[in-house]
């Protein structure tokens, strides 16, 4: 508010704020996710996870799509089990602090149409990560003994191929 005859001081300010640039966003539409992808994680977010397997420039993953918040609070209460085992109250309070900064952040569970709505501009889907549980990774020969992992995180956009269901049968060339 300004008295009568007074300087206006919220124009002021306005006028000395710095331009803030717009920012575009840019999809290449060629290669973005496939959006069948982005919809499964819509279904694990509802709570009804499938199995797919992905196949990855590194190597294939074998697991179940589950909710992206599940893979924070599984990191989370892992970080926290391990400094409570260790009985030492530094690596307890490290331990805290990283889950508390880097983890619990993420880890809470969002309604579908608020994940939606943070993720659709413009009509794209930017969802970028799929979570898999109960998870087989098999890495160039690593077919006999694939690396298993409670969850994996993967980049939508490093997916070249994907498959309903997991890896099944015996090794390749048997």
């Amino acid at each position: 508010m300004t008295e009568a005859g007074g300087p206006n001081l919220a124009d002021d300010k306005e006028k000395s704020a710095p331009a803030v640039p717009t920012i575009n966003l840019v999809v290449e539409f060629y290669s973005r996710p496939d959006p069948t992808l982005q919809d499964l994680i819509s279904v694990a977010n509802l709570g009804a996870g499938v199995a797919v397997t992905l196949y990855l420039p590194w190597g294939v993953v074998s697991g179940h799509v589950e909710a992206n918040n599940e893979f924070f609070a599984s990191a989370a209460r892992s970080i926290r089990g391990e400094a409570e085992n260790t009985g030492d109250e530094n690596f307890a309070s490290m331990a805290e602090a990283i889950a508390g900064r880097t983890f619990d952040p993420w880890a809470a569970r969002v309604s579908e149409d608020d994940r939606l709505a943070d993720a659709i501009h413009q009509g794209y889907d930017l969802t970028t990560f799929i979570t898999l549980t109960h998870v087989q990774a098999f890495l160039g020969d690593s077919w006999n003994q694939p690396l298993q992992h409670e969850y994996l995180r993967v980049r939508l956009n490093s997916v070249t191929a994907w498959a309903y269901g997991m890896v099944r049968g015996s090794v390749p060339g048997e």
